[in-house]
This record gives structure tokens, sequence and C-alpha cells, in this order.
């Protein structure tokens, strides 16, 4: 991107001109809320990311206690049953998860 030096270098003169002058306040402006908006965006995908880490840190812990409860009282709850299964539904919710929130795995 040039900056406006650049685009006037020749005709430094039409800086002094009141609506060029104008144009050059809003192009700063706009830049300015570019580039906020440019933040919020990584911002907003943290907080997408570090929302799918705790869900996925619940699931473990969650899944390693009934595992640990069935070993403790077989007869009483049911046992985890497969981990292939698990780890294919962890894949497809993070994929999801990516998909929705537009964030490049």
């Amino acid at each position: 991107m040039k900056s406006i030096s650049q685009i006037f270098r020749t005709n430094r003169e039409l800086l002094d001109e009141p609506e060029v002058q104008e144009l050059v306040d809003y192009t700063r402006e706009l830049e300015g809320l570019v580039m906020d908006k440019k933040i919020e965006d990584n911002y907003d995908k943290e907080d997408i990311l570090l929302g799918i880490i705790r869900d996925i840190y619940s699931s473990c812990k969650d899944t390693l206690e009934q595992d640990e409860l069935h070993e403790r009282f077989p007869r009483e709850v049911e046992p985890i049953g497969d981990y292939k299964e698990s780890l294919v539904n962890l894949k497809r919710f993070i994929s999801d998860m990516c998909r929705e929130n537009r964030i490049n795995l």
C-alpha cells in the first residue's frame, strides 16, 4: 500500500488544497478503522480457540473420570467404549468449529 507522501511526491502543492487535505484525513481515519478491525478479529479468534481448548479439556476430563468410575464400580457405571470413536468425534468437533469460525489449520 502506498503512503500519502508517495502518491503526492511529484505534486506536493496539491497537499495544500483543502479538498485533498480532507481526503487525506478521511483516508487516515479509514486506515485506523481497518487496523482496529484486524486487531478485533484476531482477539475474536483467540477467544474462539480458547473456548475450543476448554471444551476439549473438559470432555477429556469427563471421559477419564467416567473410565475411573467404571474401573471402581464396573456393574454400576457403563464403560467408555472405544477410544477411537472419541478421537473421531474430537477431530470432527475441531473441524466443525474451525469451519464455522473461519480458522484455517
